[in-house]
């Protein structure tokens, strides 16, 4: 029996789950285990990778499709652990991590779950820093990463994660820690490293009518708590909205800005007899279509061998027109 363990779920993300491996494995707190879940994974590459995995503190249970959530809940019903720390198969997290929030969960029992700043990396580099996890803030955004630290009486308390919930599954998760009276708390250092990436949970979520049906379903399920904070929820909703408009009409103010700076560059190339933007796309639209005569016209020594030549390059233009 192990006082930690770190659950990893997978499904057909060999080529990333090496490196959430060797994070989880290179914990400073060692009374670890990683389980490692398997969501019915049908890519080669995953499953080859999933085959050869050996590892003394790691165990590989491998079953059918049945969603983040679902393959989450039963790697921590098959863990030993105390406490629970759940990783995507395609993120990280830092050596110390483990070690810093587990100092806190054993020092002050109130305390339900542990999270941490953390970045993002792949396709965006950005980092996030939230002040605290409190109630009714995390009513209107998830401020916890997913890989946050939480006892195992929290889980079994709740019910496990909500297998309607997928992608906000978490958030709906420390909502139900908090509103049973535990506290979360943040750890002001990033220990979590979260990977933006074509396909992921993330990208299906931001659908419009997706997001409109988990939104609706993580309000039936916390509907009193709502109830109870729904005049602060308004206010911090309408700051959000603010705050979203100013820094919209910040980035159009800096579009106009630099059209204008544009405008006054051509302007001033083109008093200076110098080719502009707008000249040199022409010069170049010219120079392609000079290249196009030549290459008809190459191989036919008579001029009307050259105009035959010149109006079949035409007519076939005409004609994709036409079928476009």
């Amino acid at each position: 029996m192990t006082r930690a363990s770190i659950i990893i779920t997978c499904y057909n993300l060999g080529e990333f789950l090496q490196e959430a491996l060797d994070s989880a494995l290179s914990q400073t707190y060692h009374d670890t285990e990683v389980v490692l879940v398997d969501d019915g994974s049908t890519d080669k590459a995953t499953l080859a990778l999933l085959d050869r995995l050996a590892h003394p503190r790691l165990r590989v249970l491998r079953g059918t499709n049945q969603g983040v959530a679902r393959a989450r809940n039963y790697g921590i019903s098959q863990a030993s652990g105390e406490y629970i720390l759940p990783l995507d198969a395609d993120d990280r997290i830092l050596p110390q991590y483990l070690a810093h929030a587990i100092a806190i969960l054993d020092q002050r029992p109130e305390v339900g779950f542990v999270g941490c700043h953390y970045r993002t990396f792949g396709l965006r580099h950005t980092e996030y820093r939230p002040a605290a996890y409190r109630l009714p803030d995390m009513l209107v955004e998830n401020a916890a990463p997913i890989a946050s630290v939480f006892r195992r009486g929290c889980w079994e308390e709740n019910g496990g994660y909500c297998a309607e919930l997928n992608s906000i599954q978490d958030w709906d998760f420390w909502i139900s820690i908090l509103e049973h009276g535990h506290l979360g708390v943040v750890l002001p250092q990033i220990f979590f490293e979260y990977r933006i990436r074509p396909n992921s949970n993330l990208s299906h979520i931001r659908d419009p009518a997706t997001y409109r049906t988990r939104m609706q379903l993580l309000y039936q399920r916390h509907r009193e708590l709502y109830r109870r904070h729904h005049e602060e929820v308004l206010l911090l909703k309408d700051v959000q909205f603010a705050q979203i408009h100013s820094h919209v009409a910040w980035l159009e103010q800096q579009m106009h800005n630099w059209q204008q700076v544009a405008e006054e560059r051509e302007a001033l190339l083109a008093a200076q007899g110098r080719p502009t933007a707008r000249s040199m796309q022409r010069r170049i639209w010219w120079q392609a279509q000079t290249d196009r005569l030549q290459r008809a016209t190459a191989g036919q020594p008579s001029l009307g061998g050259k105009i035959r030549a010149v109006l079949s390059g035409c007519w076939r233009v005409v004609r994709r027109r036409i079928a476009g």
